[in-house]
């Protein structure tokens, strides 16, 4: 049974979009690769990126918690899922 979600979206959907604009270069899936696979390649490196920024604002003294919340792609993430909400609720 296939079931489709009308307007499925939401921050994991953000993720793969943002890391898409930043490190996709313009790729398209190619015949031996699926476009929901190449969709969670982004999402991982998405998730990759991220452990990278944490990582590196906890270096300068940040706790885990705060940096996430001040890791660029988090925040670039929160402002996307925002303005996408906005233009589907007009």
């Amino acid at each position: 049974m296939k079931v489709n979600i009308y307007n499925d979206r939401g921050v994991h959907i953000c993720k793969s979009m943002l890391a898409y604009q930043k490190y996709g270069n313009h790729e398209t899936p190619k015949a031996a690769v699926k476009s929901d696979h190449l969709v969670g390649e982004y999402y991982v490196r998405f998730e990759r990126e991220l452990k990278e920024q944490v990582k590196e604002l906890m270096q300068t003294g940040l706790s885990e918690e705060d940096a996430k919340k001040q890791a660029p792609l988090n925040i670039e993430i929160r402002d996307m899922l925002l303005k996408w909400k906005r233009t589907t609720l007009k």
